[in-house]
């Protein structure tokens, strides 16, 4: 009886898993596509009227492709463990279910040193993308024309954030409408939390990812745990 609750909580969280996996793919995918950049921002461009050229798209692309190119491979392995304790279960295999288990167990060691790294050293792993930031930030009050600034412009109503830190680092310079909600009454002269995203600075935008991770990371933990669970049955 308790091996045949395991087998169907393990095959409902691995399913749940192989269609994460599969957007996590495909995701990952689309982010080292220039047509994919083109179309995500368009709508950004055009509401907030920011250029979005094939040199803007180029810069994106430096960034978004190792990133998508890390999410494709986590996408396959994630896929190949759930298909993997799928196939145990159809199969019956103890042998199969423990290889799941030592697999997955691999996979989440990995993603926690991946995100102890990433705390741990958060300034280390996000210092290119967070430093052409603060660049786009400097272009802007010196030389608005700038493919950094674009962006920037573009990134910033994208995450709904705002600057590096907050709307302080654009003290001394116009308040950029990009900052600003859509629909916002008098944002640009007298910005608060309610009419733009003053308070959220865009070096908090990494986080979003890192805390989705966790979350992949709890419900992978609770399928390595009903596997051990599993392997206390003979089949």
């Amino acid at each position: 009886m308790a091996q045949r609750v395991t087998d169907i909580l393990l095959t409902v969280i691995s399913s749940i898993l192989l269609l994460v996996g599969l957007a996590i793919l495909i995701l990952g995918a689309m982010l080292t596509y220039d047509s994919y950049i083109r179309n995500a921002f368009q709508p950004i461009s055009d509401q907030y009227g920011v250029p979005l050229t094939t040199a803007t798209v180029n810069e994106i692309l430096k960034y978004s492709r190792p990133f998508g190119t890390g999410l494709v491979i986590s996408g396959i392995l994630v896929m190949f463990a759930s298909g993997f304790q799928l196939l145990a279960c159809c199969c019956q295999s103890r042998t199969f279910v423990f290889g799941y288990v030592i697999f997955l167990m691999i996979l989440i060691a990995m993603q926690v040193i991946v995100l102890g790294v990433y705390f741990g050293e958060r300034n280390l792993m996000t210092r290119e993308a967070g430093n052409y930031i603060k660049q786009g930030i400097q272009d802007y009050k010196q030389n608005a024309n700038a493919t950094s600034v674009a962006v920037l412009q573009l990134i910033m109503p994208a995450y709904k954030c705002c600057g590096y830190n907050g709307g302080s680092d654009f003290q001394g310079s116009p308040f950029p409408a990009t900052c600003c909600k859509l629909g916002s009454q008098n944002c640009s002269s007298s910005a608060t939390s309610q009419n733009s995203y003053t308070d959220n600075g865009c070096k908090n935008m990494f986080d979003v990812y890192a805390l989705v991770s966790i979350a992949l990371l709890l419900l992978q933990a609770l399928a390595a745990l009903l596997g051990v669970i599993n392997l206390t049955y003979a089949y």
